[in-house]
Order: C-alpha cells, then structure tokens, then sequence
C-alpha cells in the first residue's frame, strides 16, 4: 500500500469514528485543510508528495489520538511508530562497525 493510502485510510477511519472530515483533520492536523485532499489523484494523476517528517508526525497524531475501543487498520503498518532509540551506529548488530 502507497504511503499516502496509508495516510487516507486512516483520516477516512478515524473521520467516521470521529464525524470529522478530511478538511477538518487536515486543519487540526497539519493546519492545512486540503492537505488529505491533495492526497488523492488530480485530474493529470498526480498525488502531494509528503516528506517522511510528516508522514511519521501524521501516522505518531493518529497513534495518541486513536480511540481504544476501535482498531488500528490492518492494512496500515506500525513503521515509524515505535519511539524506542535506534541502534547506535557502531552496535554490533547494526553492521556499521563492519564497514
């Protein structure tokens, strides 16, 4: 699944969970209310681009404001999700020290 499908499938489900549209969370979001619209393919096809920063700060709002009682969507993977730190880059599993 596309990253942006991603991002539309969960303002779509957390929007009906929520009886907010797209604009609004867009709004509350990222403070831009077209910005899951642009989302979808124009006329020409073309899609917004979002940068990882985003997608990760849109993916992290929609973590800490999930209802308990609703499940995550499947088709939406938990990347970027998990705060713990990285490996440090000389750890021995990471296999920068090997280079």
């Amino acid at each position: 699944m596309d990253y942006r499908d991603q991002l539309l499938t969960l303002v779509d489900t957390y929007g009906a969970r929520v009886n907010l549209s797209r604009a609004r969370l867009g709004t509350i979001i990222m403070n831009q209310g077209r910005f899951f619209i642009d989302l979808l393919p124009n006329a020409e096809g073309k899609r917004r681009a979002v940068s990882v920063d985003n997608f990760l700060k849109i993916k992290r709002w929609f973590r800490d404001h999930w209802p308990d009682d609703h499940p995550w969507p499947p088709s939406v993977d938990l990347w970027g999700l998990d705060d713990a730190a990285p490996p440090a880059r000389d750890s021995p599993g990471n296999g920068a020290a090997a280079a």
